[in-house]
């Protein structure tokens, strides 16, 4: 695998055609410099996938994979006691999040802060959801070759 710091990678400039990066800006010091650095080794025309915390507690991350969960086990038209025993298996799984749900967070967003956040990385137009279950926004896009993104469709 790959092991290297998010804000200095170690690839030319416009290496790639598509950039996922999922639950990374939970970790990084410095959001800007690696929101930056992912720019920079985007193709023109390349699409982006970025996930940021937002300014939601753990709490309701735990809430919502519960939730989650139950209307999963629900909707599957398993007799109830099978059911009942994916919902527990669903709970005892859930443990593997409790780091997750119990972390402190290097840094959060409000969809104001991370608006500005992209468009000083990126000086162009893009498009931010929020994941219902997780809390964190997802921003996406492409690059256009100006070095202004478009909306992704």
């Amino acid at each position: 695998g790959i092991n290297m710091d998010a804000q200095h990678l170690e690839f030319p400039a416009g290496t790639f055609n598509k950039v996922l990066c999922l639950h990374v800006m939970d970790f990084v010091e410095d959001n800007w410099q690696a929101t930056s650095e992912i720019f920079r080794v985007l193709k023109d025309g390349g699409q982006f996938v970025i996930t940021y915390p937002s300014d939601k507690d753990g709490l309701n991350l735990g809430r919502n994979l519960l939730r989650d969960a139950v209307r999963t086990e629900l909707s599957t038209g398993k007799h109830r006691n099978k059911a009942i025993l994916g919902l527990i298996a669903h709970i005892l799984t859930g443990f593997v999040y409790l780091p997750l749900i119990l972390r402190t967070k290097k840094r959060a967003y409000t969809r104001r802060e991370l608006r500005a956040l992209i468009a000083h990385s990126t000086n162009g137009g893009f498009k931010i959801d929020e994941d219902p279950v997780y809390q964190d926004f997802i921003v996406y896009g492409r690059k256009s070759s100006k070095g202004v993104m478009a909306h992704a469709s």
